[in-house]
């Protein structure tokens, strides 16, 4: 005895042996369906997807009709009880992971993400604002307080893991920058005392150079 289902309709169908090959029409919906070659027994993962693609329509669109509120059980009562067993039992597997899941991620965070991530995210957008805008001083103030935050932590959460990143790649630039301006300033505002100290430098020099020369010749 050949068993298959109607290739429309999904119809639960049988033929004798000498029927192989040959057209048949599904009791169902009148379909033409050639009888196919008997299949070997397949593992009951591979039936439930099977049955599950094979459903009939018009009892989806009863169940569809039916009360909203309860979906799942309009679509199990077409399944085979095996079937049915394993559905069941993969929902209530997936839903444990999920809350295990949920239990981990809160529980192997650390606490110092949860308070201080925010400000640190927070800090190091405004460092770079600084830097875009040449404010390498506080530019400085805020990687710096970055670091003291951190000290020395890594992040799990990713947007801090990049903030952090970041501000590590960021502090020397910024550390070089506030240091050629300060000494740019300096240089600005002590340059007519600093001219002035090499001018009386140079004259000193030449008095001296002056001064061996008259002794060298009084020698003579």
């Amino acid at each position: 005895m050949i068993r298959f289902n109607c290739c429309k309709c999904g119809q639960k169908m049988s033929a004798e042996d000498y029927a192989l090959g040959r057209t048949i029409k599904c009791p169902n919906c009148n379909n033409p369906q050639e009888v196919p070659a008997p299949e070997a027994d397949v593992p009951q993962a591979q039936e439930f997807f099977s049955e599950f693609s094979l459903l009939d329509a018009q009892s989806l669109e009863a169940a569809e009709g039916g009360d909203d509120s309860e979906p799942a059980k309009g679509l199990l009562k077409f399944l085979s009880p095996s079937v049915r067993r394993t559905v069941i039992l993969l929902s209530v597997m997936l839903g444990v992971l999920a809350i295990v899941g949920i239990i981990l991620h809160y529980a192997l965070r650390d606490p110092w993400e949860e308070q201080d991530g925010p400000r640190i995210v927070m800090l190091e957008e405004e460092a770079r604002k600084a830097m875009h805008h040449c404010d390498y001083s506080s530019a400085v103030e805020k990687y710096e307080e970055i670091l003291r935050l951190a000290a020395g932590r890594s992040a799990k959460n990713e947007e801090l893991a990049a903030a952090l990143l970041r501000a590590n790649a960021q502090i020397t630039e910024a550390r070089i920058g506030h240091v050629q301006r300060v000494s740019s300033e300096f240089w600005r505002s002590n340059e007519a005392y600093i001219r002035q100290a090499m001018t009386q430098a140079d004259e000193h020099a030449r008095n001296r150079r002056d001064e061996q020369a008259l002794e060298l010749i009084n020698q003579v």
